[in-house]
């Protein structure tokens, strides 16, 4: 039997009212704990740092002369080692490490563009660094939401992130009529800031990973993380 259409009403207003508690409790725990709240401002640092890093590099290598073909190739080659590599030392070094490693790395390409500018090899070479170690950076970022954040506020946590990483990203167009120099000095310092913040982050770091139970849950849902784990364990 149909329920009568007062009552109908009553359970969807019962419901929502239930989801709109649900949302009040994960955005008071989000933005009222003080170790969340800290988590989400130094993990939220981080990732728009290296979104825009990762934006004006995409934006400057597009520009390259020759073939449409060699510079979409050209874009696209450090990704590949760096997702996987950056997947694999987590083992070894941790998270946190592998990520300050990684920033590191990219400031080693900002300055070698920044002294050898005059010169399109080195130039060439450092934007292949930067763009190495800012990959490896977004994909340990990718893991630690799942390390940083309870499943409960996992999503929203990400979504506030990824809101303030698009507006940070619409940016960076500007930044590429600075000057060479100016843009060098500018991504220095936005590296030492990601850096700072990845330092002051609150990851607990584990042992090595012995089986798949173990591994984070993003972690899992990554082609390559999960393929370093079975050609590690020879599955």
């Amino acid at each position: 039997a149909k329920l009568p259409h007062g009552m109908v009403l009553a359970e969807n207003a019962h419901s929502r009212n239930q989801e709109a508690v649900k949302v009040w409790k994960i955005f008071h725990y989000l933005f009222c704990d003080r170790r969340m709240l800290k988590s989400l401002v130094l993990y939220a640092l981080c990732f728009i740092i290296v979104t825009l890093i990762y934006t004006v590099l995409q934006m400057n290598l597009e520009e390259l002369p020759g073939s449409i073909y060699m510079t979409s190739i050209f874009v696209v080659l450090p990704e590949i080692p760096a997702w996987i590599l950056s997947a694999a030392i987590i083992e070894y070094i941790g998270k946190k490490y592998s990520f300050l490693s990684s920033m590191m790395l990219a400031e080693i390409g900002i300055i070698i563009i920044g002294f050898e500018s005059s010169h399109e090899i080195y130039t060439r070479l450092g934007e292949f660094v930067i763009k190495f170690g800012i990959c490896s950076c977004e994909n340990i970022l990718n893991i630690l939401i799942g390390e940083l954040f309870p499943t409960p506020v996992k999503g929203t946590a990400l979504g506030i992130v990824l809101l303030l990483s698009s507006f940070a990203s619409m940016w960076a167009k500007f930044i590429l009529y600075f000057s060479p120099l100016l843009i060098c000095i500018l991504g220095l310092a936005l590296c030492l800031l990601a850096w700072v913040a990845g330092f002051f982050l609150d990851i607990k770091e584990n042992a090595v990973i012995l089986s798949l139970i173990h591994i984070s849950e993003p972690t899992r849902r990554y082609a390559t993380s999960y393929a370093v784990f079975c050609l590690k364990n020879k599955i």
